[in-house]
């Protein structure tokens, strides 16, 4: 439905006698939805059909649409195409190449190829459009066993169709961890003959510590929505109490508004509820939150609290905090990763990524020889990819800043081969 709805010179619905164009009720259901009248469908299937709805939208509407000024990429209809059910897994891929204009590079369509191989070519493919790592904003895990996979762990899986209920909203294009790093040198190579391998370049900066699961707290589907129930409100203020109480005994007294203040800016990853990156106003408005929540006194029916929340809902996003784990670093940092994360895990900056990326140790067995050699810890390992996070000062290249300096002189800039 999608490829024809966007190769169909005109798309007509009729009703009855009455022809209507096709964008003309996308329109109209995009103003209701802006307006509120559809804000409030429990009912998952019927979100899942509103989201592609306004996916046909964005593809059709070439004065208005989010793709009106510039050329839809593979990345984007690949990561458009997985709001829809498909009856083969490999039409994630396939279905969507006859809408890709002529100037972007041969992929054909080989039924008879393994899915993860699939995979692995379409996400290289994805990777290799702009020669960074934004693709990798889209890969996760479903679960915390990488080695129960069938494919690689780098691999974006365009074979699942988007489920709100267990799989997270992709982070947003927005920051710039690497910055400084350069663009990556070795992202296109595969080291044969195991061609599952990804090699990036970057360094180990930290661990995590402490992890959060925001498992079994609802949270909004998308900006401005309130909470989808009473008690799903309670149960995500309850994580939220708890997890704030856990990380402010792990340091000093004197950092709890640092804490506060980077636990914000995590749960929103400094995004405002109209999609802008948020300023120090509305950091505000969810550490003030954030106190009125750890006052046991006025808890829960004070006046404070309850405005203190309205404001942070109005201004915030929560969206992205869903399916994800909050958690702390060795060094102190707060961030918010991928719901596969393990205490074992390392955080880890890589040339060509916006975010920090989430690592993971593993037994080496056959694969030897693309071991991690750059420190003694991972001596006899090989590298997983567990996903991106938003770590609460790394954003925006402070990090590579102290690599460069030397202020830091145990981050070892490497070859990381990742599989």
């Amino acid at each position: 439905m999608l490829q024809e709805a966007r190769l169909a010179p005109v798309n007509i619905c009729y009703f009855g006698s009455i022809q209507v164009p096709l964008i003309t009720i996308l329109r109209a259901v995009s103003w209701l939805q802006h307006e509120g009248s559809l804000l409030d469908m429990k009912n998952v299937q019927a979100r899942n059909g509103l989201r592609c709805v306004l996916e046909i939208l964005d593809l059709l509407d070439h004065k208005h649409g989010h793709y009106s000024n510039r050329k839809l990429s593979f990345q984007d209809l690949v990561a458009m195409a997985q709001s829809f059910e498909r009856t083969e897994p490999r039409d994630g891929i396939f279905a969507i190449l006859g809408m890709l204009s002529r100037e972007q590079p041969e992929f054909k369509p080989d039924y008879t190829s393994r899915i993860g191989e699939v995979l692995e070519e379409a996400t290289r493919h994805a990777l290799a459009e702009n020669y960074d790592l934004s693709p990798l904003r889209f890969v996760h895990h479903r679960s915390r066993d990488l080695r129960a996979s069938e494919t690689a762990s780098w691999v974006w899986r365009a074979d699942w169709q988007h489920n709100p209920e267990t799989d997270p909203q992709p982070l947003p294009d927005q920051f710039c961890a690497a910055q400084g790093l350069g663009p990556p040198l070795r992202l296109m190579e595969k080291p044969d003959p195991f061609s599952r391998y990804l090699v990036l370049e970057g360094f180990i900066c930290d661990r995590m510590k402490v992890l959060f699961t925001t498992d079994p707290c609802i949270v909004p589907d998308s900006p401005n929505v309130v909470l989808t129930s009473r008690e799903g409100l309670i149960d995500f203020e309850r994580w939220l109490e708890n997890s704030l109480t856990i990380v402010t005994k792990q340091l000093t007294l004197g950092r709890k508004r640092y804490v506060l203040h980077a636990v914000a800016a995590a749960i929103t990853v400094e995004r405002t509820s109209s999609g802008s990156r948020t300023t120090q106003t509305h950091l505000k408005a969810m550490v003030h939150y954030l106190e009125c929540l750890m006052d046991k006194v006025h808890m829960p029916y004070d006046t404070d609290f309850r405005l203190a929340r309205e404001a942070m809902l109005k201004q915030c996003d929560l969206s992205h905090v869903r399916n994800r784990v909050l958690f702390m670093t060795r060094g102190g940092y707060i961030g918010l990763g991928p719901l596969a994360t393990l205490q074992q895990d390392v955080i880890g900056i890589l040339r060509g990524s916006n975010y920090p990326c989430v690592l993971r140790y593993t037994n080496c067995g056959k694969f030897a020889r693309y071991w991690l050699e750059s420190d003694g810890f991972s001596q006899g390992k090989h590298i997983s990819f567990v996903g991106l996070a938003y770590v609460h000062g790394m954003m925006d290249g402070e990090v590579v800043r102290e690599f460069r300096e030397g202020n830091n002189p145990t981050l070892l800039e490497t070859e990381i081969a990742v599989s």
